[in-house]
């Protein structure tokens, strides 16, 4: 289980809302793609990804930013996220963005068959939210979906 419920993430986003000085818009159609920089964790093509989420996004009445927290203030952070309905990252810490997100909104986190050469999560087997210690997590998400 988590070890805090809804309440205290909506809390914890709302003070960082206010500590930014961002008004929260709720969910907006907003597409977040994460990229990084470094050699790891990284779109194997991310030209033709931006290309096709363009596509699709547009074809859902919906924007598409692409961001790379790595080189973003705090608040920075928050801005680019706080009124995304889903944020598409390949698994690692900037994830810990998605904190927040506003409510309903979703998350698609790729595993290591989505990153380039020489990438690798913190052990092989990884392949997903499903197959982490703590499923009970996973199983919470079917629920609310």
């Amino acid at each position: 289980p988590w070890a805090a419920d809804e309440h205290t993430v909506q809390s914890f986003r709302a003070k960082a809302l206010w500590r930014c000085g961002i008004a929260d818009r709720g969910m907006q159609r907003k597409v977040v793609i994460v990229r990084r920089d470094s050699l790891s964790r990284q779109w194997q093509d991310q030209d033709s990804l931006y290309h096709d989420l363009s596509l699709f996004a547009r074809s859902v009445g919906s924007s598409l930013q692409s961001v790379n927290f790595g080189r973003l203030e705090p608040c920075a952070q928050v801005k680019a996220v706080h009124d995304a309905m889903l944020l598409l990252a390949v698994h690692g810490a900037d994830l810990t963005n998605m904190i927040y997100l506003p409510r309903g909104a979703a998350v698609l986190e790729v595993a290591v068959e989505c990153e380039v050469d020489g990438g690798s999560v913190d052990f092989p087997q990884w392949r997903g939210p499903g197959t982490l210690v703590n499923g009970s997590v996973y199983m919470g998400a079917l629920d609310a979906w």
